[in-house]
């Protein structure tokens, strides 16, 4: 069976539990329309500017595959900070080398659709101790985050 997700049913509220400068919204309108994936995790997701998606992480056991929607934002990647924008698709490999960041450097939403296998196979190990969001805050404004 297949089923649609309405552009104008969208239904973001904040994720629970999350913790200052990590402030992400989530899609709920495919659990409100009991849409609940066995082996393929999606969600439609959007950033508001100056905020974080995640403390600097990777994961273990499964890759992640995102694209955006709308938008642009800084990914922070162990190699460099780079900027994405509407249309691009980003793939992390698992691991180390598949550690990732989002920062909305922007002044609009950005909404980036994401894939990973089920939750249940997530392992996700925070790279750096603290406060991570102060490196990749300093390239974008003069005040100090602290």
């Amino acid at each position: 069976m297949a089923t649609i997700l309405k552009r104008d049913k969208r239904d973001f509220k904040e994720d629970p539990n999350k913790i200052d400068n990590f402030r992400l919204f989530s899609d709920i309108s495919r659990v409100k329309m009991g849409i609940r994936p066995q082996n393929l995790n999606f969600d439609l997701r959007l950033l508001n500017p100056g905020q974080f998606s995640a403390p600097y992480h990777f994961h273990r056991h499964a890759e992640e595959l995102f694209m955006v929607v709308s938008g642009t934002m800084t990914l922070r990647t162990p190699e460099r900070l780079e900027i994405v924008n509407r249309g691009d698709i980003i793939f992390f490999e698992m691991g180390v080398t598949g550690a990732h960041q989002f920062y909305n450097h922007g002044s609009e939403p950005c909404i980036i659709w994401m894939f990973e296998p089920s939750s249940a196979m997530m392992c996700a190990n925070t790279l750096i101790p603290g406060n991570c969001c102060w490196l990749l805050r300093m390239r974008y404004s003069t005040k100090d985050p602290n």
